[in-house]
């Protein structure tokens, strides 16, 4: 898995390229806390390169959502592939969580 992380104008926008599984998730859930205790009005993660993800990488995703409502700030998820995209529909994420397919 690689990490890159960039800002635009809503905030920091973590993209991510391969796997996120039970052996990347250390790494990434570093980097979604570093940014979550950063301050930005809001956090982007791009999928566009994310061909799978575990529970571990959804649990990732549901802390960091928790911590950003506290603080009255919202996480995004864009550019999600068809096949990731599909299990974030049949966890419920699409329900409280901002997510664009890839097109």
């Amino acid at each position: 898995m690689q990490i890159n992380v960039s800002t635009d104008e809503s905030g920091s926008v973590i993209s991510i390229k391969g796997r996120l599984d039970a052996l990347s998730v250390v790494e990434f859930e570093q980097t979604i806390k570093s940014y979550v205790e950063e301050g930005s009005s809001s956090l982007t993660l791009d999928f566009a390169e994310v061909v799978y993800i575990s529970s571990s990488g959804l649990r990732v995703i549901m802390n960091a959502v928790k911590l950003l409502e506290k603080q009255k700030r919202c996480l995004i998820i864009r550019n999600a592939q068809p096949n990731v995209y599909s299990i974030f529909v049949l966890t419920g994420f699409d329900k409280f969580i901002e997510i664009s397919q890839l097109t």
